[in-house]
């Protein structure tokens, strides 16, 4: 700009516009929203003065804020105990899995078992869950 002049001389863009509340989806998680000028996506900032919640473009000076202060929901979708009802306990019988000698089956106490990991969704962790080879007993690791 050669007169010195911010974007926002040469956009009328207006600094702060009133409080609204963020679109939600049907589990009441806040969508995405995007900037009215230049359509790029609005990001959190914090306005800590006013400890309000505000969304801001950072292409140009757009500032909105927001009356819903939510901006992520972690939702655990399963549990690594209700896989459990899943495994089948024919899986002692499959080769392929992994078995240990060192178990200890909260049911019968028995020492040998399979084992394989198995993912959660919603989580990072990767359970280990157990088969008991002698009774036939599922559980997780802890």
């Amino acid at each position: 700009m050669a007169d010195g002049a911010d974007l926002d001389d040469d956009w009328d863009v207006p600094m702060e516009t009133t409080a609204t509340s963020a679109p939600t989806g049907p589990t009441g998680v806040p969508l995405m929203q995007f900037c009215p000028y230049d359509s790029s996506m609005l990001c959190p900032k914090e306005d800590a003065k006013n400890k309000k919640l505000n969304y801001a473009c950072r292409l140009c000076n757009y500032t909105t804020t927001s009356t819903n202060n939510l901006i992520y929901r972690n939702t655990l979708k399963k549990e690594a105990a209700s896989l459990l009802s899943n495994v089948t306990s024919s899986l002692v019988d499959d080769p392929t899995l992994s078995r240990t000698k060192h178990g200890s089956c909260p049911e019968c106490q028995g020492t040998e078992a399979v084992f394989f990991q198995s993912e959660v969704v919603g989580q990072d962790a990767l359970p280990l869950v157990f088969i008991c080879v002698t009774c036939g007993w599922k559980w997780v690791s802890e």
